[in-house]
């Protein structure tokens, strides 16, 4: 499918198995719209988000040195957990997701203002070496901000949606736990399913693809009536009200974990960079 440029508020969109294009005016809607959406499908485009991909055989060593988390989540594929960054000095450099995709693969979201120095301070460890050589052998890690797509569908029907867009064919993807490999209109998207947030009822997803097949997947989610766009800060603003969004994210000062209230994403193990200098802290 070939690129399209952004809508302008009239705008045409084309429909997916449907012969007919819908023609619609981008209206402005009352703040109180983010909340009122337990019945709602709603999809937010939040491809502004870093993501960053880590491979080889030593990448589950490399995610659990350099996070916080409890690594349980991630022993399954599509397994998804919420971590820290932290500097040596247990600084938090950003709130990340980590998301398993492969057998020695995994990807990692960050915020849209901290993605350069969540990557250039991973791939630096990266590169750390011992009296053997390279620490991390096999490793790799790259930056697919700029060619990968990230869209968040959720609310109930979203799997009937869904369904739709790949003809029929979401049932019988290739798939390994809550992650799948599936084709909307033509474009292969990774397709995860995610935990709802509290407050939302039905099916949540996120799915990843390239940019340019992103364009088609929006158009397309905006083609179904009972679908509500939402804009990222919208998207924000409810997982904020749903104590998962974290506010460290959007500071641009250095703090701690500790002075944040996100000690709930540190595992007990002190086996992470930061964890020492977390550690004293409570001393």
């Amino acid at each position: 499918m070939p690129s399209m440029p952004n809508p302008p508020p009239y705008c045409l969109k084309p429909t997916i198995s449907r012969s007919i294009i819908l023609l619609t005016r981008r209206r402005p809607k009352p703040p109180d719209r983010i909340f009122n959406m337990s019945n709602t499908i709603r999809f937010c485009d939040m491809s502004a988000v870093g993501k960053l991909r880590l491979s080889g055989a030593s990448s589950h060593d490399f995610i659990r040195t350099m996070c916080t988390a409890d690594m349980e989540p991630l022993k399954e594929l599509g397994g998804v957990v919420a971590s820290l960054i932290l500097t040596a000095e247990a600084e938090v450099i950003d709130v990340v997701l980590v998301i398993r995709t492969g057998d020695n693969e995994y990807m990692i979201t960050t915020s849209e203002e901290n993605s350069d120095e969540v990557f250039s301070w991973l791939a630096a460890h990266a590169e750390i070496k011992d009296e053997q050589g390279l620490i991390f052998e096999g490793l790799e890690v790259a930056d697919e901000s700029q060619t990968l797509a990230d869209i968040v569908l959720f609310g109930p029907g979203s799997k009937a949606v869904l369904d739709e867009l790949s003809a029929g064919t979401l049932e019988d993807a290739p798939a390994t736990g809550k992650l799948s490999m599936v084709q909307l209109d033509t474009v292969p998207v990774m397709l995860l399913q995610t935990p709802v947030l509290p407050g939302c009822n039905g099916e949540a997803y996120e799915l990843f693809c390239s940019q340019t097949g992103a364009n088609g997947i929006v158009y397309a989610l905006m083609s179904f009536p009972e679908i509500d766009p939402m804009e990222m800060d919208e998207y924000a603003e409810l997982r904020k009200a749903a104590g998962t969004w974290f506010a460290a994210a959007e500071d641009a000062a250095y703090t701690y974990p500790d002075e944040a209230g996100l000690m709930r994403l540190v595992r007990s193990e002190r086996d992470f960079v930061g964890a020492k200098a977390l550690a004293a802290r409570s001393d």
